[in-house]
């Protein structure tokens, strides 16, 4: 089960097997609005509904593979670190990041976010 997404119920039953997310890194769930989000080495940052297992949008990042992701819970916005020393901000409604800012000369490791408040690594 490396090679696709699979999403589980609280008794270990498989609901649903999401074969589009191939080589995926990280993923986040966003409680309030029943999706989840995951990136990967392809660089796309996908959204899908977990209630039914449908693609709810996917925006290509065009930076690569990403393997640092974090959510904001106080607004839900996705958090990208990449390996130029930038973070892009990211929306399901908006094709391209909300924000992209330059934070390191070198690859961001970590990132963490809570209210107006970001901290990379």
């Amino acid at each position: 089960q490396k090679k696709y997404v699979y999403i589980y119920d609280h008794q270990g039953i498989e609901i649903h097997c999401l074969r589009d997310l191939m080589l995926t890194y990280r993923l986040e769930f966003l409680p309030y609005h029943f999706l989840m989000t995951s990136i990967g080495e392809f660089g796309d940052l996908s959204y899908y509904d977990i209630s039914t297992g449908t693609l709810v949008a996917r925006h290509k990042t065009k930076r690569g593979p990403c393997d640092v992701m974090a959510q904001n819970p106080t607004n839900a916005i996705i958090s990208l670190g990449h390996n130029k020393g930038t973070v892009s901000l990211w929306t399901p409604n908006l094709a391209k990041p909300a924000v992209e800012m330059f934070c390191h000369k070198g690859k961001v490791t970590a990132i963490a976010a809570q209210d107006n408040y970001m901290i990379t690594a």
